[in-house]
């Protein structure tokens, strides 16, 4: 066994590796995830400012504009952070003055371009020559309001005409020139006021309203006769017993399987009258095949029936429209007399 303990290297000096790992480097009790403040991803970032011995959390948006308002001090201490993991991490520290700066001159990312290129697509915004995170951020801001406004005008289609992406455009820079802070609070509703304002002819009367509503009624017969045409050949599909024969009213009697075809052709109808019995009541189409395959017995449940007679020497006719609570209950009896 040499060979074997040679080539497993039981005769050879035996080599221990061990690893040791460099300590994680912290600040202020935290990991470090940045160690130095990345500009151009604030907007991805916890953000505490201490003012006055309070810590608050803000978005990079609002601590620029609280900066430009003055209600922000330039020497505020920040901390930047980021979440990781259910863990935070550190990612730099300074002043509001210093990271207004920074944000303010941050580059773009490799993915903003195709973004803007986007909005700006959608709703033909202004090509501003858009190079940095703060126009950028602007730019998504007033997107995100033209969204909304012309989301809000086309769910309200009761009282609004439909409005296009361009006129929303510009009836939101119109205000944004002429009504400063306009929308500041309940934009959508102060939207919609303004659109009765500057584009009456987008505002339904009541004659149009009542148009409208006949319009949707009529949309909505139309759409039930196409499901009640759509879930009548599916009944046909399903339909246990395509030889059986029906009679149609004033034309003469069929077989189920040369129905669907009548159906496509329209000499058929789901309102169709039928009757299965000579002496049965007419029904519609749709009704009697709805009827038969919710209330009726299967193909299954007959051939067992028929096989649990046929082992008790019973000769009783089975017709094909049992009911299938009669043939479950002439099973339950027959099996358990047969156990």
């Amino acid at each position: 066994m040499n060979w074997f303990k040679k080539l497993i290297g039981a005769d050879e000096p035996k080599i221990e590796l061990s690893v040791t790992r460099a300590p994680v480097e912290k600040v202020n009790g935290m990991p470090v995830y940045e160690d130095g403040i990345k500009y151009e991803k604030l907007e991805r970032r916890e953000i505490t400012v201490t003012q006055d011995g309070q810590k608050i959390n803000l978005p990079i948006e609002v601590i620029r504009a609280r900066f430009k308002s003055g209600s922000l001090k330039g020497d505020a201490p920040v901390l930047v952070t980021n979440i990781n993991g259910g863990e935070t991490y550190y990612c730099g520290e300074g002043t509001v003055q210093s990271l207004v700066a920074g944000w303010e001159s941050a580059p773009l990312e490799y993915s903003d371009p195709q973004d803007i290129s986007r909005m700006m697509q959608e709703f033909s915004l202004p090509e501003t020559g858009i190079r940095t995170k703060v126009a950028y951020s602007e730019l998504k801001k007033l997107y995100r309001r033209c969204d909304a406004y012309y989301r809000y005008i086309q769910i309200h289609d009761k009282q609004f005409k439909r409005i296009t992406k361009t006129a929303t455009r510009d009836l939101v820079l119109l205000l944004d020139q002429t009504k400063n802070g306009w929308d500041d609070t309940d934009g959508e509703r102060r939207f919609a006021a303004e659109v009765q304002i500057h584009h009456p002819d987008l505002v339904r009367s009541e004659g149009e309203k009542k148009q409208k509503k006949v319009r949707e009624q009529k949309q909505r017969l139309i759409n039930a006769e196409k499901q009640t045409s759509t879930d009548t050949r599916n009944f046909l599909t399903r339909f246990p017993h395509k030889s059986l024969q029906i009679e149609i009213k004033d034309v003469g009697s069929f077989e189920i399987r040369a129905l669907k075809e009548k159906l496509r052709d329209g000499s058929v109808t789901p309102e169709t009258q039928v009757r299965y019995r000579p002496n049965a009541e007419w029904s519609e189409l749709y009704d009697f095949l709805d009827d038969w395959l919710r209330t009726k017995a299967t193909i299954n449940q007959i051939r067992y029936l028929k096989a649990l007679q046929s082992r008790h020497k019973i000769r009783m006719e089975i017709p094909l429209d049992i009911p299938k609570d009669e043939i479950s209950s002439r099973i339950s009896a027959l099996a358990e007399s047969h156990s």
